[in-house]
């Protein structure tokens, strides 16, 4: 048995973890797409085919005209990316607008991980095509309205601007409600949108099928990775906070005189702001936050995310689909114990391409805030 063998098995198939992917137009994709240069009977085979790093006997025949795949994945107001290398002896018949998905993982355990269209077409000079994607991030952050809500939760908030947007909603928290709120033109839907639900202790993202999440983070870890073990590269980075004591200030008296009274403003601040934590003091402003009940859950969402801004952590681990963003992961047996803990995935970049295989970045934050 040669080499190649031990990899393939004496029977050629392959094991289970052999890295792979799959690219195929999205349901709503148009004329295009990267299996559009497949007709007839062959497209229906070439549907169900997976790439791999190997190569071997193959239906797809992108399988050697992908030359790497790399997406970019970030808690908004980060704005997320996807780029398809393509090498131009075997450009697809793809055009703006189509609507592509792609899936990472291993042999035949494949997972989504993008869902968007084809925003941007780039001939290189290394005889190479790329091919962006936009999952609806960018759409959401070239975005700029100007609008007024009045006496509407954060879901309501949410769910009409991704309306006018054509970006769909996945889970949606009711969150604050806000008595009077103008959304303008100063910055985009997307970073509007990130802002609300910081104020209302929630973080916003896009899944893997493109739907904005806008929910609280945390829970179980994912996955653990161990030190010296299942590590490739790993950066532990504690500093001090840049605050220890918060205290959030509002503007409007609608809690004490009834949601109505949203307009007025109070001679005094006692009435509209609280505290939270001790040591050295910051004062944030939260004029769209109108009631003490709504100030006192965006203090403790804000102390949260200071504290834990404190210890940051970043992780290059074999490919992996188990951890997505706002999900928690696990990390022990660092030297010193300097880094054992829980983290909040604040950023993922995966990576897969025919020299390295599928390799995966993960960014997170200490558990217990939001980016």
């Amino acid at each position: 048995m040669g080499l190649l063998d031990s990899f393939t098995g004496s029977s050629g198939t392959a094991p289970p973890y052999r890295p792979a992917f799959k690219i195929a137009p999205g349901a709503s994709g148009g004329g295009g797409g990267l299996m559009g240069a497949v007709s007839g009977a062959v497209s229906g085979a070439v549907s169900g085919a997976v790439s791999s790093v190997l190569g071997g006997a193959q239906q797809d025949p992108w399988a050697d005209a992908v030359q790497s795949v790399h997406t970019d994945l970030r808690l908004a107001p980060g704005v997320d990316g996807c780029t398809i290398e393509v090498a131009s002896s075997g450009l697809p018949d793809v055009a703006l607008g189509d609507k592509l998905t792609l899936q990472l993982g291993y042999a035949d355990e494949l997972t989504p991980v993008y869902s968007g269209q084809v925003s941007r077409l780039q001939a290189c000079h290394d005889q190479t095509w790329r091919i962006d994607l936009d999952n609806g991030a960018q759409t959401l952050a070239r975005l700029r309205q100007n609008s007024s809500f009045e006496q509407q939760s954060l879901s309501d908030v949410v769910n009409k601007l991704l309306s006018s947007a054509g970006v769909s909603a996945g889970t949606v928290s009711r969150g604050a409600d806000f008595p009077f709120l103008v959304i303008d033109d100063r910055q985009s839907v997307w970073a509007w949108l990130a802002e609300l639900a910081q104020a209302c202790g929630a973080c916003v993202w896009l899944d893997a099928d493109g739907a904005v999440q806008v929910k609280s983070g945390g829970g179980p870890a994912a996955a653990t990775y161990t030190y010296g073990q299942d590590i490739l590269s790993f950066q532990f980075d504690a500093r001090v906070p840049v605050a220890a004591q918060l205290t959030v200030v509002g503007e409007g008296a609608s809690g004490s005189k009834g949601s109505d009274a949203w307009s007025w403003l109070s001679k005094k601040r006692d009435p509209i702001q609280t505290q939270e934590g001790r040591g050295e003091a910051r004062q944030v402003s939260q004029a769209v936050l109108r009631n003490m009940a709504a100030l006192q859950g965006s203090a403790q969402g804000w102390a949260q995310r200071l504290s834990a801004s404190g210890e940051r952590i970043t992780l290059r681990v074999a490919g992996t689909t188990a951890v997505t963003l706002a999900a928690t992961f696990a990390v022990s047996g660092c030297p010193q114990g300097r880094g054992d803990g829980n983290y909040l995935a604040t950023r993922i970049q995966h990576r897969y391409d025919k020299q390295g295989g599928f390799v995966t970045v993960l960014e997170g934050q200490r558990a217990g805030g939001v980016a």
